[in-house]
């Protein structure tokens, strides 16, 4: 396949899904967003948002094998394999930065890779 016609084909495909329906509405609900976040606190944190060892240990166990590794170089595989302890000191930490409404800055990091199918052309 030529490499322009699979870049444009995702271009083209991408461009379909991001495209803004109604831009004045869109600028509208941007403003309200704008104007409502600096007064946003967030809900109050209940017992049933609290991670327990139990359903960190149930995600990790549920992670499909053999794909991609993250951008610090872990996979499945490293959580799975590893010491039993990891699901309570991530459930303490998943924990600790709910309680303290706090987001690391390499949590945001992260890409994906598109996969063309032979359908697509």
């Amino acid at each position: 396949m030529d490499q322009d016609i699979i870049a444009n084909t995702f271009a083209m495909n991408f461009q379909k899904t991001i495209s803004c329906n109604d831009p004045h509405q869109a600028a509208a609900l941007k403003l309200s967003f704008m104007g409502a976040r600096d007064s946003y606190h967030g809900l109050p944190i209940s017992d049933y948002y609290k991670f327990d060892t139990e359903l960190v240990s149930s995600i990790i166990n549920d992670l499909k094998l053999g794909k991609a590794l993250d951008n610090d170089g872990l996979s499945a595989e490293h959580l799975q394999f590893c010491q039993p302890v990891l699901s309570v000191i991530l459930a303490k930490l998943f924990n600790l930065l709910i309680s303290c409404s706090y987001v690391p800055d390499g949590f945001r990091y992260s890409y994906i890779v598109p996969i063309p199918k032979m359908k697509d052309f």
